[in-house]
């Protein structure tokens, strides 16, 4: 998921706010799950026909009562700029920085078939030698790979499937004509 800059600048105005309140945090998470879940919520929160009003009732109805007053306050405040339908990527975008904050990186793993549980933990130990961070991978089988994987970083991609390889040796070998 791309993370549109003003949902950053957004999650990154709460983070500073909420300045390690663990409660927070948590209210963050709940509302990036809720919101991810749900296909119907999300189509309301972005849907220009209905009032941003309702939305915001509908918001309350589902978070008032669990979350801390300063998120209620927050996400008032996402709905009164208009930015009710990047509430989701906000919540994305505070998971990361409070993960940057912690030294905690997420990497998505792509393969061909399911990877061993030998093969995962081999590969963050490596990664977290390197980055000299906790790393969360989160693999998936991929059906357009023939062999090797895709890491993903970030916005940084490390191709080690056999058509990237492939491909390098073809080029190199028309160079060499």
């Amino acid at each position: 998921m791309t993370i549109p800059s003003v949902a950053r600048r957004y999650a990154r105005a709460l983070y500073m706010e909420a300045a390690g309140v663990p409660r927070i945090h948590e209210d963050m998470e709940l509302i990036g799950e809720t919101l991810g879940a749900s296909a119907d919520l999300t189509r309301c929160l972005e849907s220009p026909v209905i009032a941003r009003e309702r939305k915001l009732s509908v918001l309350e109805a589902l978070f008032a009562s669990r979350t801390d007053e300063l998120t209620m306050g927050f996400v008032r405040l996402v709905v009164r700029g208009r930015r009710e339908a990047q509430l989701h990527a906000i919540a994305t975008a505070y998971r990361e920085l409070r993960d940057e904050a912690d030294g905690i990186l997420h990497a998505q793993v792509r393969a061909a078939a399911p990877l061993e549980s030998d093969d995962i933990v081999r590969l963050r130990y490596t990664l977290e030698e390197r980055t000299g961070k906790h790393v969360v991978l989160q693999p998936h089988e991929s059906d357009d790979l023939l062999g090797g994987i895709v890491l993903r970083i970030g916005d940084v991609v490390y191709d080690g499937s056999a058509r990237h390889h492939l491909a390098q040796l073809h080029t190199r070998l028309s160079a060499d004509r």
